[in-house]
C-alpha cells in the first residue's frame, strides 16, 4: 500500500485524525531541532517593560518555557500560528492576534511604534517582519531560541502516495532526498513553502486556503 509522507513528528491528535480519515501514512521528519540561547540574554530581554512580543513558530514559544515566569508583563502578543498561541496560553499569556504568515503582522505592528518589539526566532526566519521594523525605525530587537538540524533521507520513497512539507526549509531537505520525483504530489502547509517547492522545481503542490494540519488532511480527502 502506498504511504504518504510526512515530513514532520505529528502530535497524537493529528495521527488520530489521519487514522480516523483512512490516510496511510508514514513519519520521516527531516529536521530536529536543537534549542540554543544564552540564558541572562534571554531573562534580560524578556524583562523589558512594556514590549511587544512576536513569535512566528511554535519553537521559539516553546523554547522560553523556563523564562516566562519571570518576564516582564508585556504590552501586546503577536504571533504567526495558533500552535505558538496554544503553546504561550499555556504559561498563561493570550495573544492579541495570531497571523498565518508573517506579513499577516505588518499592518498591526505599524500600530505599536510606542513598544519595544521583541522577536523571537529560529536561526532560519524570513526577513518581512525585521525588514519592516528596521525600515520604520521601529524599537526592534530580534534574540534567536533553537536552530534546526536535517535528518538522514529515507532509504526508499518507491512506495510514496505524496509528501507533506511543513515549511520552506523542509521542502529544501526533502529536495535533496535521492530520487524524489518533481512529478510527486506535495501537500505544502500554505504559500510561502508553495513558492518555495515551486523554485525547486516541483511541479504538483497542493495547499489549504487557510495554513492547518487539519486543513491539509481535509483538502487531501477532497483531492483524493
Amino acid at each position: 500500500m502506498q504511504k504518504n509522507i510526512i515530513t514532520k513528528q505529528l502530535s497524537r491528535a493529528q495521527e488520530e485524525l489521519l487514522w480516523q480519515s483512512n490516510i496511510p501514512f508514514e513519519c520521516v521528519p527531516v529536521l530536529d531541532f536543537k534549542v540554543a540561547f544564552n540564558a541572562a540574554k534571554a531573562a534580560e530581554i524578556l524583562a523589558t517593560p512594556n514590549a511587544v512580543w512576536v513569535f512566528t513558530s511554535l519553537r521559539a514559544a516553546r523554547a522560553l518555557g523556563g523564562f516566562y515566569e519571570k518576564a516582564a508583563t508585556p504590552a501586546k502578543i503577536f504571533t504567526v500560528g495558533r500552535n505558538a498561541a496554544d503553546e504561550l496560553a499555556k504559561h498563561g499569556y493570550k495573544a492579541d492576534f495570531v497571523g498565518n504568515i508573517s506579513e499577516d503582522l505588518l499592518e498591526i505592528l505599524a500600530t505599536q511604534k510606542e513598544h519595544p518589539i521583541l522577536y523571537f526566532r529560529g536561526r532560519h526566519y524570513r526577513s518581512s517582519i525585521p525588514d519592516f521594523c528596521v525600515a520604520n525605525e521601529m524599537d526592534f530587537h530580534a534574540f534567536e531560541c533553537y536552530h534546526s538540524i536535517k535528518l538522514p533521507p529515507p532509504e526508499n520513497l518507491a512506495d510514496s502516495e505524496s509528501i507533506w512539507v511543513f515549511s520552506p526549509l523542509s521542502a529544501q531537505a526533502v529536495s535533496e532526498w535521492k530520487g524524489v520525483s518533481k512529478e510527486l504530489p506535495f501537500y505544502s502547509i500554505g504559500p510561502v513553502t508553495d513558492t518555495h517547492l515551486a523554485k525547486l522545481g516541483f511541479k504538483n503542490i497542493k495547499s489549504p486556503e487557510v495554513p492547518s494540519f487539519e486543513n491539509m488532511v481535509k483538502l487531501f480527502l477532497k483531492t483524493n
